[in-house]
């Protein structure tokens, strides 16, 4: 795996850094940066369904709460334990200090990992 990164990966050299300025990258790089990307196979994958993001099969533009929550659904399904536990937290503070809501979506995830 180390071996196949270190072929694919992009070899620069770094002259100097000014903290108190932002990093700035020449056109060039920038240019190159999105040619290389524009070859993967996610981006072209995501190119050719601008409907789904290919990377978690989630609508873009749900039309419906029904189909949000059927796609959250077969989201989770894919996903292991650390992982759903690492986004009901990620969402819960995000919620701030509404404890109410808080323990509305701690009931809800409760519902959605039974089902699946």
């Amino acid at each position: 795996m180390q071996k196949s990164l270190n072929r694919n990966s992009i070899y620069f050299q770094l002259v100097g850094i000014n903290l108190n300025f932002p990093i700035g990258y020449t056109k060039a790089l920038t240019d190159y940066l999105v040619e290389y990307t524009e070859e993967s196979d996610v981006v072209k994958a995501q190119m050719a369904d601008t409907s789904h993001n290919v990377l978690t099969n989630i609508l873009f533009h749900a039309a419906t709460d029904k189909e949000k929550v059927e796609d959250a659904i077969n989201y989770m399904k894919n996903k292991g334990i650390s992982e759903k536990a690492e986004l009901s937290k990620m969402l819960i503070e995000q919620m701030g200090e509404n404890e109410e809501a808080k323990q509305k979506l701690l009931r809800r995830i409760e519902l959605i990992t039974r089902i699946m």
